[in-house]
């Protein structure tokens, strides 16, 4: 399988249900190890053309004034005060 198609989630849930049987016997390592290969081929994504996930910085909007002198000569803003 190309590796843009395998879930990187259910890999890491595969290997961590793997790891024990890995541990208790080591003559049916490679016969678990085929195994193991077949549970992550198994679990793929879908096949998604044309997608693109571009990187962007979203802040959300706050409600606070931004802190554009020393703290001990801030003072709360008019429109805060209660």
């Amino acid at each position: 399988m190309p590796p843009a198609r395998l879930s990187f989630k259910g890999t890491v849930s595969t290997l961590r249900a793997f790891a024990p049987l890995f541990a208790t016997n080591a003559r049916q390592a490679a016969q678990r190890f085929e195994e193991l290969l077949l549970a992550l081929a198994a679990d793929l994504v879908p096949d998604r053309p044309h997608r693109s996930e571009p990187r962007a910085i979203k802040r959300r909007p706050k409600v606070y004034q931004l802190m554009t002198k020393p703290r001990h000569h801030m003072r709360v803003s008019i429109s805060r005060r209660q």
